[in-house]
């Protein structure tokens, strides 16, 4: 059977721009002869990287929904790509845009219009995952069996991911940003700051009023202190500052030594520039481009090992559209393909099915969503240890009777790690209510509190896409 291609989104919603990316991932069967097939991702191509533009805010602070809608058109056009051709991606709405009251609600909303398998996400430490993937630092880690840490700096924060010879290892936030103070356009005169903007002057000693002209020296003081916050934290040493600012980050648990860094995101991307003249400072209207001069200079008289990514403005999106998905296992089990595609589907862990109390924590788990949602979760089995018949039966019994005390609507979804999809879903087919369709699939990883989106099936309808996420907003 041939491979298949599929055309993948990502959309970043940050606190400074907004972007695109469209990418082609290709699957196909790693198995020849008569074996049971085993479809994994073969490759993944970005075909597009749309123009950036600025993120629409209201005065209110709420995201303009209609303006972002008519952007992503635009550049969906501009690719000649139509939501209907879109298999899988993710928005990722972050740092100020994730702070608005509106942006579940927009990200929600630009999903479902954008292709039937786009997702809304955001959180700083998942899109610190996805930027440092996005950047290619992780495969840079694998290929030089080495330890990276990647910061991606926007406007409003800065994420860090340290990839161990490939693998995520840990990840960080920071409130570090290049517009945490902006000015008028063409000019020092200080148009707005955010509190964070206020941490940094109380620690640089600096004045901030609006409409107050900032000279070079206080200029050079804020980015002096958020470069120094953040080359303290490389270093193992975080600052005060840097302590001040981390975002859910453990700073008594240091990095620890790495053999190379590297910067993506639009500060990121000047980093690598060459030195500006004071003109070139001010492109931006704010301090990005002074924080990415003084933190060259640090990290030059500091001597960190700097590498340069593959990806440093697009980093974000590009993680978005082509890290996000993920292939089933070959053996899964359907019951009506007209089921399929399902979105949001939140995850419940069975957990230890052996346990004397297992049945009183499941009823309790599925009467809460009897008394809200009124339809079945994913259950995810986790790893069943001894493969055998007798015990893939013995789950299949134990998941049948629970579910079938409640009156719950929906598909009966069942996710496991080990390769008994199959199985599993034609024994639930005779044990459950009549009527319920079973979707049973394998080899996949899940959590409780994810959520999960299952597509339609590919390859001959031997698997799944899937997207497993995380849906976080600020409060």
């Amino acid at each position: 059977m041939k491979a298949e291609r599929l055309l993948s989104v990502g959309i970043d919603i940050g606190t400074t721009t907004m972007s695109l990316a469209v990418s082609a991932v290709t699957i196909g069967n790693t198995v020849r002869g008569i074996e049971i097939p085993r479809v994994k991702i073969l490759s993944k191509e970005v075909l597009f990287r749309s123009t950036p533009c600025y993120t629409p805010f209201f005065p209110t602070g709420d995201i303009d929904q209609e303006r972002v809608e008519g952007y992503l058109a635009g550049q969906c056009a501009a690719a000649g790509v139509s939501p209907d051709q879109i298999a899988t991606g993710a928005v990722i709405v972050t740092g100020r845009a994730a702070e608005a009251r509106n942006a579940e609600a927009v990200g929600q909303a630009i999903s479902r219009i954008s292709g039937v398998f786009v997702v809304a996400t955001a959180g700083a430490h998942l899109e610190a995952a996805l930027s440092g993937r996005g950047a290619g630092m992780a495969q840079y880690s694998k290929e030089h069996h080495c330890r990276v840490l990647n910061l991606d700096i926007g406007g409003g924060t800065t994420n860090a991911a340290l990839f161990d010879d490939g693998v995520l290892a840990r990840t960080f936030c920071f409130n570090i940003g290049g517009r945490v103070v902006q000015f008028a356009p063409n000019s020092t005169r200080i148009a707005q700051y955010t509190e964070h903007g206020e941490q940094v002057a109380a620690h640089a000693g600096v004045s901030l009023a609006i409409g107050r002209e900032l000279g070079p020296s206080d200029m050079g003081r804020l980015s002096d202190h958020l470069a120094e916050a953040l080359t303290s934290f490389v270093q193992g040493r975080a600052d005060a500052l840097a302590r001040v600012l981390a975002i859910d980050t453990d700073m008594d648990r240091p990095v620890g030594p790495v053999d190379a860094v590297s910067f993506s995101g639009g500060v990121g991307r000047l980093f690598y520039e060459d030195a500006r003249g004071e003109t070139q400072l001010l492109q931006y209207d704010d301090l990005g481009p002074s924080l990415a001069q003084h933190l060259r200079r640090k990290a030059s008289v500091e001597h960190i090992p700097v590498v340069q990514p593959e990806e440093t403005l697009f980093a974000t999106v590009i993680g978005a559209g082509i890290h996000t998905v993920n292939i089933s296992g070959s053996t899964i089990y359907l019951s009506n393909v007209e089921d399929l595609p399902l979105r949001d589907n939140p995850v419940v862990s069975l957990g230890d099915m052996g346990a004397p109390d297992w049945k009183d924590t499941m009823r309790g788990k599925l009467r809460s969503f009897s008394e809200t949602t009124g339809l079945l979760p994913v259950l995810f089995s986790g790893k069943i240890g001894a493969i055998g018949f007798s015990a893939v039966r013995s789950i299949a019994d134990r998941i049948a009777e629970i579910t079938n005390e409640f009156d719950l609507r929906g598909p009966l979804i069942v996710v496991c790690e080990d390769d008994v999809g199959k199985i599993l879903g034609g024994l639930l087919r005779n044990r459950v209510a009549s009527g319920r369709s079973i979707v049973s699939i394998d080899q996949l990883f899940a959590e409780e509190l994810d959520y999960m989106d299952i597509g339609k099936p590919l390859y001959g309808g031997t698997v799944v896409p899937v997207v497993v996420k995380t849906l976080i907003f600020s409060n």
